[in-house]
């Protein structure tokens, strides 16, 4: 035991080392930022041109590194953080990563900027996903709450022998893991006799050393057994706390059936309480525990009340989106942007997400209506690809992946690949080239398909190219402001928190727009960079680096080094219990959230509340813990009657 609590110190010891090593990166790009701001560019030792090079090596290097580090201290490379964290370095540094390669056919972001200026954009890139990742990484390191499976396991560890013929003072463990809150949770021991503690324990011949044996989790919501000894007596008194347990575990509406734990050696089973059953280490095992709160029932049971409101507005909007690019092409999808009670059929498809993953996470026992949600999904992605939007549409995907892989089964890695490489070489190539030209042409015919695709010199340099160009946003941000324009300081922020009430009352602009005098960021850049493109509806898009400056200038950088710490503690939080809905939750949001990189916070609020904060407290609410109920419990614990 000594030597496996030595590996756990030396691995927490690599983690912050992992973190200093970013911290170093952090401040060096800090200081050589400052001291070419200091110098005039002649009189920095290297001309604009050759740092504009050596930067863009070195983001590339930084980017590989993102990543490495990221495994070493999670052990993890498929979640929402590396899901964000890969939209933001293809939407940000897309084409500073061709330029390395000399892949930019038409110079970096179409020569728009000059060397110093594109420099610039370069560095801003670089030092704001440097702060981001250093924001993540700390919030990991920081984490030290224990999941609720832990928790258990630990109260576990602390009352591991039972006598047989004494009633015991019982103390319930102190985590919110059993679902109590602080004003529900019992505050008396019941029983009067020994307590259960380190003197207990050592009077019945186990050592500290076997009692702190940790049991850990694996894959969904599955537990290991230990290495060491721990046992917990099937004797009269050791009856009554498994049973005890097992209620107030097994939560739900119906009453819960009694278990018995049994944690040996060499397993770590719950079986049927029998009053003339003694169990022994005969016993076949179980290889998984399941300690949710809330049950996967009333999970499933929400999430198809989401997917039947939403199904009908999925297929009306779709149908009249694939309808008016295949007449009028890409570009009338932004003509026809709905205000009034035509956004309500917008609004209600979203429902759609929550309908989904919920299902997904909850669809345990019925997992044929799993595989209809799923297609359901599938068929939104697929309609959504014939209008050209390729990121609204396969983000979802993205992370119905990985909620599919977390609570269902994992997936095969090869199979990610391949399906990345033929969205990459095949689909979005495609659509790039064509979404401009559907109006009247047969988007399904083999020979328009293998005309398009042989027309692209490389599919994948096209396809990151494509979508590395958003980083333009952010020059033109940093030309215009402060420029033509002041510093909004947080005034974007203010303006998206106010629309979280969608403008179905009144035709035309947003009240909050209107009253505030601010608009959306993208509205606003393409105004000043295109007015004809912005009269027809039309936008470049933006990005949440660009929205840092236009907010708080060079300081926005630090604030997006708060975003990576707190959407790190959001994933943390989502992953630590295994619980299939707060994955489920996560995946609803990380649906919109990943297209941010290349968007403003406007569409961030609206996900996050209705979308996911609305159904997660509404699933909690159904399953919400009775305490009159564990009164009861606890009382007939203590009179002696279970």
């Amino acid at each position: 035991m000594v030597k496996n609590s030595k590996i756990v110190a030396q691995k927490k010891d690599n983690h912050w080392l992992v973190l200093m090593i970013q911290a170093y990166v952090l401040m060096g790009l800090t200081i050589v930022g400052l001291v070419y701001t200091i110098m005039s560019p002649s009189e920095f030792v290297l001309s604009p041109e050759i740092s504009f090079q050596i930067l863009c090596i070195f983001f590339l290097g930084l980017t590989i590194w993102l990543f490495v580090s990221w495994y070493l201290i999670t052990n993890r490379l498929f979640d929402p953080y590396v899901l964000f964290l890969l939209a933001a370095v293809i939407f940000n540094g897309g084409q500073i990563i061709l330029e390395v390669f000399g892949l930019n056919d038409k110079g970096f972001l179409g020569d728009v900027f000059a060397v110093p200026e594109a420099l610039q954009v370069v560095y801003v890139v670089t030092l704001t996903l440097s702060t981001m990742h250093f924001g993540a990484m700390l919030a990991i390191l920081l984490d030290r709450k224990q999941s609720r499976s832990e928790k258990f396991l630990n109260f576990l560890d602390h009352t591991a022998e039972i006598s047989s013929y004494s009633r015991s003072r019982i103390q319930l463990p102190r985590s919110s893991g059993t679902g109590f809150s602080s004003k529900q949770r019992p505050q008396r021991a019941l029983g009067t006799s020994t307590r259960f503690g380190p003197k207990a324990l050592q009077a019945s011949g186990t050592s500290k050393r076997s009692r702190r044996t940790p049991l850990r989790l694996v894959g969904e919501s599955r537990i290991e057994p230990p290495r060491s000894s721990v046992t917990v007596s099937t004797s009269r008194s050791g009856n009554k706390l498994s049973r005890l347990l097992a209620n107030v575990f097994r939560l739900g509406r119906k009453p819960p059936r009694l278990s018995t734990i049994v944690v040996q050696p060499s397993q770590l089973q719950i079986q049927p309480f029998s009053q003339s059953e003694m169990f022994d280490s005969s016993s076949p095992p179980l290889s998984a525990i399941k300690l949710s709160v809330v049950p996967l029932s009333t999970i499933f049971t929400v999430g198809r009340i989401f997917l039947y409101i939403s199904i009908l507005p999925v297929l009306v909007t779709a149908i009249s989106a694939v309808q008016a690019a295949k007449s009028a092409g890409y570009a009338s999808l932004y003509e026809q942007r709905a205000t009034g009670a035509e956004a309500s059929a917008g609004i209600l498809a979203d429902f759609v997400f929550p309908g989904v993953f919920l299902v997904i996470a909850g669809a345990k026992q019925n997992p044929k209506f799993r595989i209809f949600a799923v297609i359901v999904l599938l068929f939104y992605t697929c309609a959504k690809l014939m209008i050209g939007t390729r990121g609204s549409a396969m983000m979802p995907v993205l992370a119905m992946l990985w909620l599919w892989d977390s609570v269902v089964k994992p997936l095969p890695r090869t199979l990610l690949i391949v399906g990345a490489a033929v969205m990459l070489l095949v689909v979005f190539p495609v659509i790039g080239a064509t979404r401009n030209e559907v109006a009247g042409v047969d988007l399904f015919s083999i020979e328009f398909l293998t005309k398009t695709l042989m027309g692209v010199d490389n599919p994948l340099v096209a396809s990151i190219s494509e979508m590395g160009f958003s980083a333009t946003t952010i020059g033109w941000t940093m030309e215009l402001v402060p420029n033509v324009r002041p510093f909004s300081l947080g005034m974007s922020v203010v303006v998206a928190i106010l629309t979280l009430v969608p403008n179905v009352f009144a035709a035309g602009r947003h009240p909050a727009l209107t009253m505030s005098g601010y608009d959306i960021p993208d509205f606003w850049l393409v105004g000043e960079i295109d007015k004809d493109f912005a009269e027809r509806g039309g936008s470049f898009g933006f990005s949440f680096i660009a929205e840092a400056y236009l907010n708080f200038g060079w300081f926005g950088i630090l604030v997006l080094g708060g975003l990576g710490f707190f959407y790190a503690k959001f994933v943390q939080w989502s992953v630590r219990d295994r619980d299939p809905l707060k994955m489920a939750i996560i995946a609803i949001f990380v649906s919109f959230f990943l297209f941010y990189p290349r968007g403003s916070c406007q569409m961030i609020f609206r996900p996050l509340i209705w979308y996911s904060m609305f159904p997660y407290l509404w699933i909690k609410w159904q399953s919400r813990l009775n305490p009159s109920r564990i009164e009861s419990l606890l009382n007939l614990l203590k009179k002696g009657n279970i």
